[in-house]
């Protein structure tokens, strides 16, 4: 921000950022409610729906999802927690459909290079070799 000063004809300059208030850090709230069903389970939702659930074994925290399948087993409970947050499940299923993608095109592009590739090395062989 610059001022005129009317006297001098000069530009003053100067900044507004000390006037203004300093930003408290956001943190991002999490949107799952966590109640501990029994001794080393606790079970995750989102309003009325049901989010997943986590069972305290051995090897750690093993997550379930909403619909009971094992998604994984974290060291923590707290890394076990954030992998249902649905921020944390959406940027998983991006990147598990980007494997799937680039899969499945290595794969149709194989296809294509076998059906081109095959007929032309028969081709090339019997005019080599006539019968």
């Amino acid at each position: 921000m610059s001022v005129l000063n009317i006297r001098s004809g000069m530009r003053l300059r100067s900044t507004a950022m000390p006037f203004l208030p300093k930003q408290q850090q956001s943190y991002p709230t999490p949107m799952l409610d966590w109640n501990t069903t029994s001794d080393g389970v606790w079970s995750a939702r989102i309003g009325l729906d049901t989010a997943g659930s986590i069972e305290r074994i051995d090897a750690g925290f093993q997550v379930r999802d909403w619909e009971g399948s094992v998604e994984g087993v974290y060291p923590t409970l707290r890394q076990a927690q954030r992998s249902l947050e649905p921020s944390v499940r959406a940027a998983a299923r991006a990147a598990r459909d980007g494997i799937e993608r680039r899969a499945n095109l290595l794969a149709s592009s194989t296809l294509a290079l076998g059906l081109i590739a095959v007929p032309t090395l028969a081709a090339a062989w019997f005019s080599a070799n006539p019968l």
